[in-house]
């Protein structure tokens, strides 16, 4: 049996990074040091390249149906009051908005349904190698 792969941290790396382990025939448990969810500072807008890695992770149907918005493009104003319009798409993909709640708990879910473990209130305060 191989090893047990332990990923500190179940924010969207953390738990995309178990997703990619656990396809790669790995057993993987996710430790979380929060209990839930709690809010967090960072926006909810994912660039096109990170909507193919959704895509490839399987959740992107998931993150649509719960709320996700496609954004084909942002205005930006500049100080002197001109719009400039910056259109999101990069190899045919468009970038999305997705509230961050609804995509940790995607992915959350997703890790689980693979086989993976997510404990949550549990926090890693070192680390041995063994053998």
């Amino acid at each position: 049996m191989p090893p047990e792969a332990v990923v500190i941290g179940g924010g969207p790396a953390g738990l995309s990074a178990a997703l990619g382990l656990l396809r790669s025939g790995l057993p993987v448990k996710v430790l979380e040091k929060q209990i839930e969810w709690s809010g967090r500072v960072c926006g909810s807008f994912l660039s096109p390249e990170a909507v193919q890695h959704l895509r490839w992770l399987d959740v992107f149907d998931d993150l649509v149906e719960n709320g996700g918005a496609a954004v084909h493009k942002v205005v930006i104003e500049t100080p002197f009051g001109d719009l400039i319009n910056v259109p999101i798409k990069a190899n045919g993909e468009s970038g999305l908005a997705v509230p961050r709640q609804i995509l940790e708990n995607t992915l959350e879910k997703k890790v689980k349904l693979e086989g993976g473990d997510v404990l949550r209130g549990e926090m890693a305060l070192d680390y041995h190698e063994e053998g």
